[in-house]
């Protein structure tokens, strides 16, 4: 996981040119994933947006690295 702050969004680090991105935020109620989502799609980025956030990654047992 690589949180990216929307003031640093043109520099692209930490995203995956190879696989494709998943982008959530904090919350439901947060849109900014989905501009997120937008903004790395219009510059080639494979990407997906997750709704409800990193609970429901865990909630599905998904892959977690720390």
């Amino acid at each position: 996981m690589v949180s990216v702050p929307k003031e640093n969004w043109n520099a692209f680090s930490g995203l995956s040119e190879g696989k494709t991105n998943i982008i959530y935020c904090y919350s439901q109620v947060c849109h900014l994933a989905a501009a997120a989502a937008r903004y790395f799609a219009e510059h080639d980025y494979s990407v997906m947006e997750l709704e409800g956030g990193f609970e429901e990654w865990q909630r599905h047992d998904l892959p977690v690295e720390s």
